[in-house]
């Protein structure tokens, strides 16, 4: 090989150890910068999800802290609110500085407005005499309602609704049609049930005033303890048996509309929801229950409550029903009574039953049997809150308290009740 030869082919040589020297330093170079980049990304990953953990940390300490602030807040004034009540109650307005009367305004609102979370500035009730007196506290109210809910049976089985205006209105279902088009299904857009303009039915509740009354001697203002709870609940037990009577057979003149009166059992009886439904409408006996009857009625309701079905009537009622026997002299109600002792509700055929203390006894041409959804069939409203005034010029040495809600309810959906009817 000639030296020319020779030279460039160690050119040649060099050559390639350059490239292939550039070659694996540019790789290893770029493989580090790239393991340099995912070992910073990963541990600037690692930082951030820690510290995103350690503020995480600090802010739900910080909202422990400002909720127990809170919450100490709230009892502090839930405390104050009952001392100003109790004395307001104790000692009337006149005796107690008006500074008191103003805060006790304002704690009661305030109270009132976290349940309903409602803005500031929109009280729940006006404060003026003309109101009724003064808004009991909120925790004395719920109280109150759960007494209501205990002693009426109503506001456990209807659906009850709280408002802070003094009626609503409720949508109970518009008309449509439907057919095989292959049946020749007429298309009218002018006078199909839903045309245009869909006619909903509409039933408009209001609320009424449900008051009660207690009076007191002095002596036993002076001296019964927590006597602002003592008067409440007293009031609002009185209270509740009188509501209990108007869902069931209030006229709807200053009152609720009972589901027990003549036009709501016409409205019933017009969706077939009747023993004898095309026929007298009444039991066979008013003395032997015939089970037959209650499976028929209960097969009267559309599917859709069948899985909601309860049965209404008063304790009367029920201790009839427990004395039917069977042609061997058995009791039938034993094996509804058997399932209670194992945990499982008495039922007739299949369904569950409630006491309404107010419906009638089992007699001629009474309505003392009722089936439905409740839920879904009546509707109770109340205007949220409950106020007491004091009269102390009354009849001395006694004063009179004088306590103010307003209720109202009514059938809603007729086709989710009906009833059977006490023979002639």
């Amino acid at each position: 090989m000639s030296n020319e030869q020779e030279v460039k082919a160690l050119i040649e040589e060099q050559g390639k150890l350059v490239k292939s020297f550039r070659k694996e330093v540019v790789d290893k170079i770029n493989t580090n910068e790239e393991k340099s980049k995912q070992f910073v990304n990963d541990k600037d990953a690692n930082m951030q999800k820690r510290l995103d953990e350690i503020e995480e940390k600090i802010n739900k300490s910080n909202r422990k802290v400002l909720e127990g602030a809170s919450e100490d807040n709230n009892k502090e004034e839930s405390k104050e609110l009952k001392g100003l009540y109790d004395a307001y109650v104790k000692f009337g307005e006149k005796k107690i500085d008006r500074n008191d009367l103003e805060r006790m305004k304002e704690l009661a609102t305030n109270e009132y407005q976290k349940r309903l979370n409602k803005a500031a500035g929109d009280p729940v009730v006006s404060y003026t005499d003309a109101s009724g007196g003064h808004l009991v506290p909120e925790f004395m109210y719920q109280t109150i309602l759960n007494n209501f809910q205990e002693i009426d049976p109503m506001r456990s089985e209807a659906d009850v609704v709280s408002i802070t205006s003094n009626k609503i209105e409720f949508h109970t279902g518009f008309d449509a049609s439907a057919g095989w088009e292959a049946e020749s299904f007429t298309y009218n857009s002018g006078t199909a049930p839903d045309a245009a303009d869909p006619s909903f039915s509409r039933k408009e509740l209001s609320c009424d005033v449900l008051a009660g009354q207690i009076r007191l001697s002095l002596e036993a203002l002076e001296d019964i303890p927590n006597i602002g709870s003592y008067v409440t609940e007293r009031l609002g037990t009185k209270m509740a048996y009188t509501e209990s009577k108007a869902f069931i057979d209030g006229s709807g003149s200053g009152q609720p509309t009972g589901f027990n009166i003549s036009t709501n059992r016409t409205l019933m009886a017009a969706q077939g929801n009747v023993v004898n439904a095309g026929g007298t409408e009444t039991m066979a006996s008013n003395t032997v229950f015939d089970y037959d009857e209650f499976f028929e009625l209960q097969s009267t309701f559309k599917t859709g409550y069948q899985s909601n079905l309860k049965w209404y009537f008063n304790l009367d009622t029920l201790g009839k029903l427990r004395k039917v026997q069977d042609s061997q002299g058995n009791y039938l109600w034993a094996g509804a009574l058997q399932g209670a002792a194992e945990a499982h509700p008495a039922t007739i055929s299949g369904r569950p039953y409630v006491v309404l203390p107010s419906l009638a006894n089992l007699a001629a041409d009474t309505y003392s049997v009722y089936c439905g959804d409740m839920k879904q069939a009546y509707k109770i409203i109340q205007r949220v809150g409950m106020s007491v005034k004091r009269l102390d010029e009354f009849q001395y040495p006694d004063v009179l308290f004088i306590a103010r809600m307003r209720i109202g309810g009514d059938l809603v959906l007729p086709e989710a009740l009906g009833y059977m009817k006490g023979a002639a």
